[in-house]
């Protein structure tokens, strides 16, 4: 979930680092909740996110950073039934400035125990998710909400859909 808060699509950024004990201990702790549906709040995956969400919160922390309003997206969360499969959450705009500066990036780093070397980025925005993990010194996944956009620049990865993220060995370009 991050990129513009309208489009009514679950999207995350998928640092690769492994899962600490920490991590685990923070979801534990957590009780989905599940009030909100998607029927109710008319949010839904792409194509692909959930299963792909699923993979990667296997074996890496998982965070979020939006410039979304907290209790919009928290509620979207909730509806796509996320919250025990994300260890970290930055609201830009509210806990931190927005994207496309470096702190939301950084901040979601450091809840995660992770690194600019060690993260990705995944949005469906070039100016707000692309540029800010450039910014922040993480790799980045474009994953454009039209695909018929041309990227100008050629963003390093690029994907139709969440699908090949699922699939790591694209983490070692």
């Amino acid at each position: 979930m991050s990129g513009r808060p309208s489009r009514n699509c679950g999207r995350t950024a998928s640092p690769p680092s492994p899962r600490s004990a920490g991590t685990a201990r923070r979801r534990a702790g957590r009780s989905p909740t599940r009030a909100p549906t998607c029927a109710t709040t008319r949010v839904r995956f792409c194509p692909g996110a959930s299963e792909t969400l699923e993979a990667l919160a296997r074996d890496h922390a998982v965070g979020v950073v939006t410039n979304g309003a907290p209790e919009m997206q928290r509620t979207k969360m909730a509806a796509l039934g996320i919250d025990d499969r994300v260890d970290a959450v930055v609201f830009a705009g509210h806990d931190a400035p927005v994207k496309p500066e470096p702190e939301p990036f950084e901040r979601a780093l450091a809840e995660l125990g992770s690194t600019p070397d060690r993260a990705v980025h995944v949005g469906n925005s070039l100016d707000s998710d692309v540029a800010g993990a450039d910014a922040a010194g993480l790799r980045s996944v474009w994953v454009p909400a039209d695909p018929s956009v041309v990227p100008e620049p050629e963003p390093p990865f690029a994907f139709e859909t969440l699908r090949p993220l699922g699939d790591p060995p694209w983490l070692d370009a």
